[in-house]
């Protein structure tokens, strides 16, 4: 098992938020799924701080939850 702080979740999440620059045409875009509560979150803070709490919309263009 890989040690934490190691960049794993980076190494994912990286690729798909270069790729989501591109202009493209409504709808879902993206799709990430977590096999446990824990690692959700864990996703889910990186993306925040990734992204900066730039407004991204989610759910269908609805303001997600966590934006």
């Amino acid at each position: 098992m890989a040690r934490t702080g190691s960049g794993k979740t980076a190494c994912f999440l990286l690729p798909m938020f270069e790729r989501l620059k591109a202009p493209s045409p409504a709808g879902a875009r993206a799709l990430v799924l977590s096999p446990t509560r824990e690692l959700a979150l864990q996703t889910l803070r990186f993306t925040k701080e990734v992204r900066g709490h730039g407004g991204q919309r989610g759910h269908g263009g609805q303001r997600d939850e966590w934006g």
